[in-house]
């Protein structure tokens, strides 16, 4: 019985430390939300500042899509890569529309406010 005990402990102790070891990795809809609510209705200046130049832009009727990529790997036992592209539609007059992200999680997380 001790043994069943002490290996049961073992397995909690080890997911423990696994789920401690991840970085956060926010829920698509929080991330989304957030950043938008953030960033909406506010110059292109504001999210330049907290992510730095866009990697790239391209005109899309009317206006600019100036896009961030985030790149991330991590795994312990199997190293696994992540990739998101953050697109950020920008008015004419330089206010941000909208913004969307297109990838996995766990590379989105970069873009976390």
């Amino acid at each position: 019985m001790n043994t069943i005990k002490k290996a049961v402990a073992s397995i909690l102790l080890i997911g423990i430390v696994g789920c401690a070891n991840r970085p956060f990795i926010p829920a698509p809809t929080w991330l989304i939300f957030t950043v938008r609510d953030m960033y909406v209705g506010r110059p292109l200046q504001d999210i330049v500042a907290k992510y730095g130049a866009p990697d790239a832009q391209q005109d899309f009727q009317g206006e600019k899509i100036h896009i961030w990529h985030a790149n991330t790997t991590w795994g312990i036992t199997e190293v696994q890569s992540f990739h998101c592209k953050m697109n950020v539609y920008v008015r004419p007059d330089g206010i941000i529309r909208t913004i969307d992200f297109v990838g996995q999680m766990g590379a989105c997380k970069e873009f976390n406010p």
